[in-house]
């Protein structure tokens, strides 16, 4: 066997292990089946409430997602239940189904083996990517749409070549109603098709682009417009989802106090904790930052325009529309935009190790690519399950001794409210409590002063709901009966207040 024969075949084993692994742990934080956290809770109650028909309006809770999302969620919670892994079988799907791809973008990028591999094992190994391959929001479908249609545009496979313009519009097409950032999407394969115009002169000059890719765009803008049309333009929401994530957005003038804070405090926390979740020794934020640049440096120099395209300005685009103040710039939002960071990253470390390995020799090369990698991915490995929120604990054992009790509840009301419509826990009536309580307000609410009966309040034991403050002054007045916290939540009994 030639020796260029047997470096093909150990890349083709370690993409096959690479590709075991990033299932592996995408199965088993699939199969833990978590409990819903707030934000998935607030979008739950809309498939036990509301049917197809009635997901094409405004959603409860202050929701909203893209339409074919939520039709294909209520889909198959219509064929197997509302359970929490019924929920997020769709976005699982998409993950799993486009993760192989990712190589081959890169690959098609770069042609190179070894820096795809990489690529390809930060992004099956990152918990970013893990974690929201099963989350009960559209954030990991953006990122397959951005995964889908980079590998149409750019894949030289004979049945995408022969039949890319279809499967580009088709796909596409149908990628603007499962997820928001398609368009951004179509924004940079539209800056790369401008790389096909050509210049015909004779009495004038014209600008034309090939009817193909006139075709396939034409097609998407016009999906765009009706999904804006339908679903997005004057959204009742829009305003209010603004105010709510304008600290998000990346302040201005340039280089005054504030912008020189987000930048320097809120990008670098965003990118390490919230994206890479790495490890914070031996200064590995500016490694990283570091490894990027000479990624960004060596696709300049190469004259890769691809690579700028596809890795770098899906995030200038969300890094843009912040400054302008239209879309938050925070880490599931953006995560669309991490495979071409992770791109950039990788293009920067092989360049790095190539370097080394020629000026010194391989081991040094070897050794840097073995610890860097290792202080990347160990937290995002070892953190597999992720499991933030907990609120089943405190569910059973409201069902075990409180099953008809009244119940208020403060900021996990909606997480209670899921899991009493689906029969998960039984109790009493639930009752929302404000979550800036203290005990004077909580004992002159209307429905606490009809309780003649011991009621339960279900609280956060993490902050949020003032639950520090009112409760030691219930116990201040006597009137606790038994608490019992497990992980995020508090179970507090509480008996009537009779000294009015």
């Amino acid at each position: 066997m030639k020796p260029t024969d047997r470096l093909n075949k150990l890349y083709s084993v370690l993409f096959l292990v690479i590709l075991v692994a990033g299932l592996v742990l995408r199965f088993y934080q699939y199969l833990i089946n978590r409990s819903l956290w707030h934000d998935e809770a607030h979008l739950a109650l809309n498939f036990v409430d509301l049917g197809f028909k009635d997901l094409t309006k405004p959603l409860e809770n202050f929701q909203s997602a893209p339409i074919f999302f939520l039709w294909g969620v209520e889909l198959f919670s219509h064929i197997f239940g509302l359970g929490e892994m019924s929920l997020r079988l769709l976005p699982f799907i998409f993950s799993i189904a486009v993760m192989p791809l990712f190589y081959h973008i890169v690959y098609e990028l770069t042609k190179q083996r070894i820096t795809s591999l990489i690529a390809f094992l930060i992004y099956a190994l990152n918990i970013s990517f893990v974690y929201y391959a099963s989350e009960l929001k559209p954030y990991t479908i953006d990122v397959s749409a951005y995964i889908i249609l980079s590998y149409l545009v750019l894949s030289s496979n004979k049945f995408v070549a022969k039949h890319r313009d279809l499967l580009l519009v088709v796909s596409g097409s149908l990628l603007v109603f499962f997820s928001n950032s398609t368009q951004l999407v179509v924004a940079c394969i539209g800056v790369y098709y401008l790389k096909n115009i050509k210049v015909i002169k004779e009495d004038v000059k014209l600008m034309t682009l090939p009817l193909r890719n006139v075709v396939v765009l034409g097609s998407w803008l016009l999906m765009i417009g009706i999904n804006y049309f339908l679903f997005v333009k004057d959204h009742p929401y829009a305003s209010g989802m603004k105010e709510i994530w304008a600290w998000t957005f990346c302040p201005t003038p340039f280089f005054g106090p504030e912008f020189n804070q987000y930048m320097t405090t809120y990008v670098p926390t965003l990118f390490m904790n919230d994206l890479f979740f790495a490890d914070s020794s031996f200064f590995l934020g500016y490694i990283i930052l570091a490894v990027c640049t000479v990624g960004l440096v060596t696709a300049i120099v190469q004259k890769n325009k691809n690579v700028l395209i596809f890795g770098l300005m899906p995030l200038a685009l969300s890094y843009v529309l912040s400054l302008l103040s239209q879309y938050p710039f925070y880490g599931r939002f953006i995560l669309y935009a991490f495979p071409g960071i992770v791109i950039l990253l990788s293009i920067g470390l092989n360049t790095i190790v190539t370097i080394v390995r020629n000026k010194f020799y391989n081991y040094a090369a070897g050794a840097f690519t073995i610890l860097f990698l290792f202080l990347l991915l160990k937290n995002s490995v070892m953190s597999v399950p992720k499991w933030d929120i907990k609120i089943k604990p405190a569910l059973t054992y409201i069902d075990k001794h409180f099953s008809n009790s009244h119940v208020f509840v403060t900021t996990p009301y909606s997480m209670c409210e899921y899991y009493k419509k689906i029969g998960f826990v039984h109790c009493g009536e639930i009752t929302r409590l404000t979550w800036h309580l203290d005990a004077y307000a909580l004992l002159n609410d209307t429905v606490v002063q009809k309780q003649k009966e011991p009621y339960i309040i279900l609280h956060s034991v993490t902050g949020g709901d003032n639950a520090d403050v009112f409760i030691p002054e219930l116990k201040a007045k006597g009137l606790i009966i038994s608490e019992y916290k497990a992980n995020n939540f508090g179970v507090t009994e509480i008996r009537p207040d009779t000294s009015r």
